[in-house]
């Protein structure tokens, strides 16, 4: 007796992850720290609330332009910043 046939899911669409195009863009920004005119600029991703998961970027939707200094204080205190 053969087995039935196999019901394959959907395949979900690919959620695009990168953008460089959006990236560049969001370089091209101020720090958006209010106050802050520190420069270069890095581009940092936001982590709360967005489609980022564990150990899994979010998409470059949800980015936001910071001096080097800002980014790297962000870094350090990743856990108590919003971002």
């Amino acid at each position: 007796m053969a087995l039935p046939q196999r019901i394959r899911p959907d395949k979900a669409p690919k959620v695009k992850r990168r953008c460089p195009s959006h990236t560049k863009w969001v370089g091209e920004f101020a720090c958006c720290v209010p106050g802050c005119a520190g420069r270069p600029i890095e581009v940092a991703h936001v982590r709360v609330g967005t489609n980022g998961g564990t150990s899994v970027k979010p998409t470059d939707d949800w980015t936001i332009s910071l001096c080097r200094m800002q980014w790297s204080l962000m870094r350090k205190r990743r856990k108590s910043c919003p971002f």
